[in-house]
């Protein structure tokens, strides 16, 4: 899984695999998620995603998320 924030369109983008993205679908308002061509999910884009995950709350500490997900850069 790669995530990157990218601070000039404050979006959060996670891609859980190297499969293009063939079709895209809005899951909720502000969350798009990305499928490819056999329609399974390769990732995921949070719009306003510093405002938005200022509201999250995680069932586990985030650290104890972050210690399982691979990230490419969440600074940019």
């Amino acid at each position: 899984m790669k995530v990157h924030y990218d601070p000039e369109t404050d979006t959060l983008t996670m891609r859980l695999s190297e499969h293009p993205v063939m079709e895209s679908d809005k899951a909720s308002p502000g969350v798009i998620l990305d499928y490819n061509e056999h329609g399974n999910a390769v990732g995921n884009e949070i719009l306003k995603a510093f405002q938005s995950c200022a509201t999250l709350q995680f069932s586990k500490p985030p650290i104890a998320i972050l210690k399982k997900v691979k990230y490419s850069t969440l600074r940019e």
